[in-house]
């Protein structure tokens, strides 16, 4: 009988150690399981700048763009920048500052502010996390878009001194003066590369260094960190000393256009996450 009652303990230790056990698995089960059906992080598609102006991105090769220019009007640390309309400070001012087209809030909605770029070599007109572009950093996307297709015609090769035709590819599809030029942002030919690469360049045109507005709805320009960069003259105020590089998409244009300009032109700006 004693020998009875010590198998029958026995077993009931083994029947409390297996249910134990059961549980055991089930609740690793349960997380297991949970944890898999969580989704993986997606990736951010938009910024936000210090403004609270949020942003779409785009990705391009291995460089994540915004997709819009930039319209803050503080630094990334919260300074503001100077809002300067009147045409004499714009032309004296050599700290960073901002305008829109025409001092036309309309304007700043539609293409972005206009940045000095004094406000550019601040490193700090970008929100957190991202930067202004160098020349580099534009010719490498211009690159990655003529070997991957993006050249209007299809084409794989060129370069921005040549062959390069990605302007289209980059181009918003409205916003842009009519052009007979084949290919051009300006034509509504090849309408399938019309701003394939989810750019979205827009006309934003530019505030000339005495305070003065041009090109709206022709040309879209864009600073860069660079200078000393080699470009013709396309009456810029471009100057071999003290000068910084800006890109230029036009309405009858093909490639990227790179040019060295006085630091006191207003131009679009797009960041690139670091």
């Amino acid at each position: 009988m004693k020998a009875e009652n010590l198998v029958l303990k026995i077993i009931n230790q083994i029947l409390i150690i297996m249910n134990l056990f059961s549980k055991s698995l089930s609740v690793l089960a349960i997380v297991f399981i949970v944890s898999c059906s969580k989704d993986d992080p997606t990736p951010a598609t938009t910024v936000t700048d210090k403004d609270g102006n949020v942003y779409e991105t785009v990705t391009i090769g291995e460089q994540v763009w915004m997709a819009e220019n930039l319209r803050t009007t503080q630094y990334n640390d919260g300074t503001p920048i100077t809002a300067i309309i009147n045409l004499n400070e714009w032309a004296t001012q050599s700290a960073g500052a901002f305008t829109s087209y025409a001092n036309a809030e309309g304007n700043m909605d539609a293409f972005g502010a206009l940045y000095n770029w004094y406000a550019v070599n601040s490193n700090k007109l970008c929100p957190t996390g991202w930067h202004m572009p160098s020349s580099v950093e534009w010719k490498e996307m211009e690159n990655y878009l003529i070997a991957n297709g993006y050249n209007f015609d299809g084409s794989t090769d060129g370069d921005k001194t040549s062959t390069s035709k990605v302007a289209k590819a980059l181009a918003t599809s409205s916003g842009w003066s009519n052009s007979t030029v084949p290919g051009s942002v300006g034509n509504s030919d090849y309408p399938e590369y019309q701003n394939k690469s989810g750019f979205s360049a827009l006309p934003g045109g530019y505030r000339y260094h005495d305070g003065t507005f041009n090109y709206a709805v022709f040309t879209g320009y864009w600073w860069t960190t660079s200078g000393q960069f080699t470009g013709g003259s396309l009456g810029l105020g471009e100057v071999s000393i003290s000068s910084a590089t800006l890109t230029a998409i036009y309405n009858n244009g093909l490639a990227i256009g790179y040019h060295n300009v006085n630091p006191r032109i207003g131009a679009s700006c797009r960041c690139v996450k670091d």
